[in-house]
Order: structure tokens, then sequence, then C-alpha cells
């Protein structure tokens, strides 16, 4: 049978405050299924009560509740039980003693009364006679029990009695337990709150109300509802995070903090006249100065803060020379418009200012492409063609299926001929799905006519990933969820800082990979030359010329890609030159392991936070805000296209085509 270590405080006092103080300190070892009287034992023997003498009252605290639980009988063992189990170091939920003397006063009024407040028996003058001078009535509170007769036995044989006499002793230890005084058990939401606050420290956890119920009554036998039981998980989050509103006055500290341990870094705070909060913006140096090191492409995107007030959390990144997501900024805004994305931009533009050849991509919204040209008006900004196919499957909803492959293929087309081809075709299925294209405008989503070379980044999709690992975080408070944020970026770092200095390869991962497809391509392929850098490369009845000076090829991958394309690889094999020469610098080994030079080491603890007074003073309260109606949307509203998306489509096991089962099959042979 397993055994539970418990710390003793003894021989204290409460104070007014329900604080134990003034203690000593000594310990046992308690049975898992110990019962109260199993407890007691334990206790006296180990503090060496008298308990014919003395009497004793079994307090200890939980967490989120500063009124002390007392143990009375086995179900409170019980419960305390399974907090220790959750908890085994031994100095978590010490039992608080206190030993009183059992001394009986007998008053001139009548009155009979134990000093120690455990039993309060009242002289019940009616039963008084010559016959049963000592005839007591106990009392429980305001409540007496029914008299007794003095002529019955001494001894106590039946545990559900409820007479009793001065003088009566029990039998034996198993009929002094009454269980059924406590068979109808209610528990609060506090205490559920105390129970369950350990399991949602991680906040990643899903511990739903219906998963608390379960455990409940599991663990302590008790029946609740759903409702008490998200009260207790509101509690428990409370208890272990502070209050919502709360988690906007700390901000003022942890930003301060952050710009002293992170010298060079952005950061800054925007609040109302009545010092509500609006915005923060947060750029760390090791973002700053490893985007010196990638291509000046900036992916930017919003997604909706689930905490008790509303807001939204933005982000920039962009993508190192490995293919991984480098992040550049991140902050919370109030809601996306043109005030709070033009406040943002304005912020990256002063931590980055304006590169050569740099292009932000994102989704259509309007306070984006508003912000941009305000902020940035010599920078092109290109849609996401995702979101952008999205609203054409929205407008004309028959485009939905059939095109899809085509206009991604389009998008991504190199040649104007490849592009012209693929034009015709959705001309031919629907010339409104074309005419619309136009309208947006080739240049905001076709690379091949993208002023400024955007590689491969077609799509948001690296500011989506951030919103997704942080769906969980998004729940919390404000300052909780933006150490959230910090520390997933801080792995991120090192993560990408030890996978480039453990890469011996030319290129980093994705474009070396790319770099060896193309090689494979290139092997069949004739090549001529022409000069001493130009060359005609034959490539399936085409011709493809290649400049090794300029670096650039007809097929114009060359260019875009930043690597050498299949018909830049035929010349240089025939060359015998290595392709480290005309390779981007932005994907070299060398250049990732500067990328993540700057580590991003872990903020002092919160006690050790020196923060001046006129920072720990200033008053930062929370965002106006109703809560709507009705239960939170934990997850956003999909799109036509998500939800009109086909799952799979049947494939028969006999015939092999698509579209019906075996069962339906019309060229199978029937049996007979």
């Amino acid at each position: 049978m397993a055994t539970i270590c418990v710390l003793i405080r003894h021989s204290g006092k409460w104070s007014d405050e329900n604080c134990y103080v003034e203690y000593n300190i000594d310990g046992i070892v308690l049975k898992e299924y110990a019962s109260y009287s199993d407890l007691v034992d334990v206790i006296s023997v180990q503090l060496n009560v008298d308990l014919t003498k003395k009497c004793m009252k079994i307090k200890y605290t939980i967490e989120g509740d500063d009124t002390p639980m007392e143990i009375r009988n086995d179900m409170g063992v019980r419960l305390y039980v399974q907090l220790k189990k959750m908890n085994t170091q031994i100095g978590v939920y010490p039992l608080c003693v206190s030993i009183y003397d059992i001394d009986i006063v007998y008053s001139g009024s009548g009155e009979t009364s134990i000093e120690s407040d455990v039993l309060q028996l009242e002289y019940n003058k009616e039963l008084n006679s010559e016959d049963d001078p000592l005839a007591i009535v106990p009392a429980f509170g305001d409540q007496t029990v029914d008299a007794f007769d003095v002529e019955n036995d001494l001894i106590i044989t039946n545990r559900s009695q409820k007479e009793i006499m001065v003088d009566q002793i029990y039998m034996d230890k198993s009929t002094l337990k009454d269980d059924g005084v406590h068979s109808d058990c209610r528990a609060t939401s506090s205490l559920i709150g105390g129970i369950i606050a350990p399991k949602l420290r991680n906040h990643k956890r899903k511990y739903s109300p219906n998963d608390i119920k379960d455990d409940i009554k599991l663990d302590l036998g008790i029946d609740i509802n759903y409702m008490l039981a998200w009260r207790s998980k509101e509690k428990a989050l409370e208890s272990i995070m502070g209050q919502p509103a709360a988690s906007y006055g700390k901000l003022p500290g942890y930003l301060y903090t952050l710009d002293k341990t992170y010298p060079g870094s952005h950061i800054r705070m925007q609040k109302t006249p009545n010092d509500e909060f609006l915005y923060v913006f947060i750029a760390l140096d090791a973002f700053i100065k490893g985007f010196d090191h990638c291509r000046p492409i900036v992916v930017v995107d919003a997604s909706h803060l689930k905490s008790a007030y509303t807001g939204a959390f933005v982000s920039a990144s962009t993508m190192d020379g490995a293919g991984n997501i480098l992040p550049l900024a991140y902050g919370v805004i109030d809601s996306e418009n043109d005030a709070s994305w033009t406040w943002f931009f304005e912020q990256f533009k002063e931590a980055y200012g304006e590169r050569e050849n740099m292009c932000v991509v994102s989704d259509r919204h309007n306070s984006i492409i508003k912000a941009v040209s305000i902020v940035y008006n010599n920078v092109q900004h290109y849609a996401c063609i995702w979101h952008l196919w999205a609203n054409v499957c929205k407008n004309f909803r028959k485009a939905n299926d059939q095109l899809s492959e085509v206009f991604y293929t389009m998008a991504k087309a190199y040649t104007q001929s490849d592009f012209d081809k693929l034009m015709k075709r959705v001309e031919q299925f629907d010339v409104r799905v074309k005419n619309y294209l136009e309208m947006v405008g080739y240049e905001k989503w076709a690379r091949l006519y993208a002023p400024v070379p955007r590689g491969w980044v077609m799509t948001s999709n690296i500011a989506e990933c951030i919103n997704s690992t942080l769906v969980a975080a998004r729940e919390l408070p404000i300052f909780d969820f933006l150490e959230q944020v910090r520390l997933m970026f801080a792995r991120w770092n090192c993560t990408n800082r030890k996978n480039a200095s453990c890469t011996f390869t030319l290129l980093g991962k994705k474009f070396q990979e790319m770099l060896l497809l193309n090689e494979s391509k290139s092997w069949r392929m004739m090549v001529a030359p022409s000069t001493d850098y130009v060359y005609s490369v034959s490539d399936e009845g085409k011709s493809y010329i290649v400049c090794l000076e300029k670096k650039t090829c007809s097929c114009n991958m060359f260019q875009v890609d930043g690597i050498p394309c299949s018909h830049a690889w035929s010349v240089l094999n025939k060359n015998r030159m290595l392709p480290e020469e005309y390779c981007s610098e932005f994907y070299k080994r060398g250049t990732i392991l500067k990328t993540y030079e700057v580590p991003i080491y872990p903020l002092p603890d919160k006690g050790e936070w020196n923060i001046p007074e006129h920072i720990a003073t200033e008053v930062v309260l929370p965002p106006k805000f109703k809560r709507p109606p009705g239960r939170p949307k934990k997850q956003r509203e999909k799109s036509f296209s998500e939800l009109s998306k086909r799952k799979g489509t049947n494939s028969c096991s006999t015939c092999g085509q698509q579209g019906h089962n075996r069962r339906s099959c019309r060229t199978a042979t029937r049996n007979a």
C-alpha cells in the first residue's frame, strides 16, 4: 500500500489573517487509504498527545483560498490524500494541528460546556431530577441532540446511535466512525479550483469542464454539474494567472525589462488619453540584426485574441536561407483598422528602415493595403494567392474545383507563354474569373509580372503558421500571452541556430534540395557556347539562353529563385564549374549562421526585475469591451472554398476507377 509524507505544524496559533504562526515542525507517514481515526492516531503518537485528556483540530490551506480547510471525517482525509497525490512534495499542504484540553466546566447558571469548543453541552432543566442528576443534552452548534436514558448500557455498540451521555464509551474505532453524516457532500468552485489548478499550469493542455466532472467523480466521489466545473476552471486559471484586467498593469514593467535585457530592440506601447491600452509593438534586437541576412520579403498577418478582452495579434516575419521562419516583429492592436495597421508599419519602418527590392505579402485586407501605401510608398505589396483564390471561389462558385490547380500553376509560372496558355483555359471556362483577376492586377499575384522578385513566398503561410502555433496561448491574459510568444520565438531561434551550425552543405536545407533537383534534370540537355558567358541550351525541343555573367536564363528561374536552374546547371557541368559562385548569398551556410548570430537570452525572474518608480507606477487600464453573449468561439469561421472542398473521392477496388465503389461497379460480374 502506498504511503504519503506529510509535514506537521503544531503548537502554534491562527492569526487574524488565517495564517498559522509560531509553530513547531514535525512529520508523519500516512497510508494512502487511511481513515480519520488513523490520521488522529498517527499524529497523537508522533506528537505524544494523550487523547483521553486532549483533543485536536487538523486544518490546512489550499491554493486560491485563504480560508483553512478542517479535516473532520474520512471524506476530509480522502480529499487531502488526493491533493497530496497531485503534489507529493513534503512542504506542500502541511497539516496545522491545534491541541486543546478537554475540561468540562459547570457554571452556576446550569450551563455545561467544553473549553476546547469541539463539543458544547447544554444543561436540560426539564430532564434534571433527583434520579438523574447528571442528565445533560449535547448540542452541536444551535441544534440539540435527543435526550438519553441513564439506565442504558454505557458502552455504545450502535454506530448510528444519536443519544449519548457522559462517561459513555464506544466499543471500538469502527463504531466511532460515522460516514453517513456527510453522505450528501457538496464542493464549492473554489475548492475544486484549488484541486485542478496543477493540471492547468500548462496552457496547451485541453482540460474541458466535462473532464473536470469526470475527475472529481473519480477522485472524490462527488457529482457536479457543468457550470460548477466551468466556474471552477475559471477560478483555477485566475489563481494561476491573476485577473485579466490586472495583466495590463504589468505591461510597463515587462516592456521595460525586455528593453534592458535586449539592448537595440524597438519596443513601443500606445495608450488612449484615458490610459486605456491601445497598441503594443515588439521587435527584438536578434530579429532586427537577423533580417539584414535575409531576402527583404515581409509577410504580415493578424489573428483574433480569445481572452477576456478583445484585440488582435499581429506579426511580421520572413524566411531565412534554410527555408525556416524568422520572426521580425509582433504585437497586439485593438482591431484590424486603418489606424492600427498604419501605426504598426510606422513602428516597423522605424525599426527596420526600407531596403532595396523590399516587398510586403499579406491577404487583401484593405487596411493593410492602405497602410503599406502610406508608410512604404516605394514598396510593392503582393497578395497571398491562397486568400485571393478563396475570394474567387466565393464570388464565382463554379470555379472552385476545376480551376484551382490551373490558377496556382499560373500564379507560379516563370514564362509568358506558360502564363498565356493557362489564362486562355481560365477564359474558356469562365470569362468572369479572368476579368476579376485582371481587375486585381496581375502584378499583385503572378510571379511573372512582379516588379520585385518575391521568390517562393507566394502565400502568407509563414505568418499563418505562427498564428496556428499560438492558438492555445491566445486565450491567456495579455502579459502571459506576450511572454509565451517570446518564449516560442526564443526556442525557434535556438533550434535554427543549432541546425545551421550542423549544416555542412553549400546551401540551406530547402534550397540545397532544389539545387540538387535542378542538377538531376540537366544531364540530358545539349549545350552550345556562344561566348565565354553566353550559352544556348536545348531541352526537349526548346532552346534557352543562359548568361553566367548576369546570372540569368530565358526561363526566368535562375534570376527569380536565386540558384542555378537546370539549364544553368548543364552549362556549369559542361565547363566543370561549381555552383557556389552563382547561388544567392542569402542561401549560403555562412549567411544563415549570421542570421542567428544574436541569441535571445532568457529574462530574469520577475522578483529580480529592477524597475524605476515612474515605470512601476504607470497606469495601463484594459480596453473597453463588451463580452458577446453565448459561448466564446474557439475556431474561426471557414470560407466557402474550405467548406465546399471535397474531402476525398471514392475509388473502386475492382476496376480501379474513381467516382464509385465495388458495390456499384457496373463492370464487375454479379454473383448469382
